[in-house]
């Protein structure tokens, strides 16, 4: 009656209810104890004191706790995942397995999840708050998204620990990787990593060391490998050898007949094909003759990457009946069409020089004067058409060139046009030379 509240109670049973829209049950202030398991919208469970069929809410927003400081709540489990503190003990859990999150690594699912700002519908303050949306997880980490009985999908933050935590260890695996700290298995995840690390690595360094603009002033190295060599001046105009030609410049006879043919000055770069053959000279990259020479040409040899025998095509004429500087090129193309560089070789044909003797007269009388008795022996050589040959004693020094003598008999004065006879006697002799008819006579006597 009264506020139509009624208390029915038969046994140990206590019954509370109300009709309309009265309340059932109604407590105006003070405190309301229930012992026992309670059910609100569903039968009383045995094990838990409260079970409740439907949704739970605060009256008001962000204004009520759940917990206290001193009084915390243990564990909290959902839909196929906990939070909180929960019981870890391996005594307690079995079919222990590793969390599988699907073929994609966990690194590639992270990465791909996408923070958001919004605000729910149904909040008619439109209040901000700061999460995922289920559609744009499901397309990278399927696993963390699950689908209610209403058809609304959830996201399962509470897993979103266990995927954060595998991604970490996966990076800490591939930064060990690439540091050396381990060595990859075969056919891993970081194994793959390390080799895209170090191939993108490599490109982004050389492309680096091929721009003008990367910075660098100076190179100090023992050693520097390359198959092209060029240097550049202030214009950036380029000048480009191979290996065949510093080769022949290093070994080139004369300097600037070096047997390698280079851009002129202010001229683009070569460009150079390393597939390309190489062509090596045979013999000297520079010949000097004399006019009337006869110019043997030796060729040149030819390697290819590919090709086992690549001809070598010669070009240029010397004319050795002409003096000057005559330049013979060599080319070869294998069977890709890739040409060689050009290679020179400098033949420098020169002007005989003509030497002409001077002219002797031999004398017709005696020449040099009384002395004493001569001591030593004297010789004679009678030659009409070959050489002078003068014998001088022990202490004279007598020097003789090859001389060719024309005597016609009996005249008493001989001519000749080859280099002069030179005797050299000391100074305390004396020497007499008689020519009589073809014959000579030279006597050395001490003085």
């Amino acid at each position: 009656g009264g506020s139509n509240i009624g208390v029915y109670g038969h046994s140990t049973n206590i019954a509370i209810f109300g009709s309309g829209t009265n309340y059932g049950i109604y407590s105006a202030g003070g405190k309301n104890y229930f012992n026992g398991n309670t059910g609100i919208g569903v039968s009383p469970d045995t094990t838990y004191r409260l079970k409740v069929a439907g949704a739970i809410a605060p009256s008001a927003t962000n204004s009520y706790n759940l917990g206290a400081s001193g009084l915390n709540w243990g564990c909290l489990y959902y839909n196929g995942g906990t939070l909180g503190t929960c019981a870890s003990d391996e005594r307690l859990k079995q079919n222990i397995s590793d969390v599988d999150f699907g073929a994609t690594d966990p690194l590639a699912q992270i990465a791909g999840l996408r923070p958001r700002s919004f605000s729910y519908i149904s909040d008619t303050t439109n209040s901000m708050y700061n999460g995922l949306i289920a559609q744009e997880v499901e397309k990278f980490a399927p696993n963390l998204v699950t689908t209610g009985e209403d058809g609304y999908k959830a996201v399962k933050y509470g897993d979103l620990q266990w995927l954060t935590l595998e991604a970490i260890q996966e990076l800490n695996l591939n930064l060990n990787a690439i540091s050396g700290t381990i060595v990859p298995t075969a056919g891993s995840k970081e194994e793959s990593f390390m080799k895209a690390f170090f191939a993108n690595l490599y490109v982004k360094i050389g492309d680096w060391l091929a721009s003008a603009d990367n910075g660098i002033k100076s190179i100090f190295a023992r050693k520097i490998s390359t198959k092209l060599l060029c240097v550049s001046d202030d214009a950036n105009v380029e000048t480009c050898i191979v290996k065949s030609q510093l080769d022949t410049l290093l070994t080139g006879s004369a300097a600037g007949s070096v047997g390698i043919s280079l851009p002129p000055a202010g001229t683009t770069t070569i460009t150079v094909n390393p597939e390309a053959p190489v062509i090596t000279l045979v013999g000297s990259a520079t010949v000097s003759l004399s006019v009337g020479d006869t110019y043997t040409e030796e060729g040149a040899n030819v390697t290819d990457n590919k090709d086992t025998f690549v001809s070598v095509s010669i070009g240029g004429v010397v004319d050795t009946t002409t003096a000057g500087t005559y330049t013979v090129t060599y080319d070869a193309v294998d069977t890709d069409g890739n040409n060689a560089i050009q290679v020179v070789r400098i033949v420098i044909v020169s002007t005989v020089a003509t030497t002409t003797a001077p002219t002797v007269t031999l004398p017709t009388t005696e020449s040099v004067s009384s002395s004493p008795t001569p001591t030593t022996s004297t010789s004679t050589t009678t030659t009409p058409t070959d050489t002078t040959a003068t014998t001088t004693p022990t202490d004279t020094t007598t020097t003789t060139a090859p001389a060719t003598t024309t005597t016609t008999a009996p005249a008493t004065t001989a001519t000749t046009t080859a280099p002069v006879t030179t005797t050299t006697t000391p100074a305390d002799t004396a020497t007499t030379t008689t020519t009589t008819g073809t014959t000579t006579t030279t006597t050395t006597t001490a003085i």
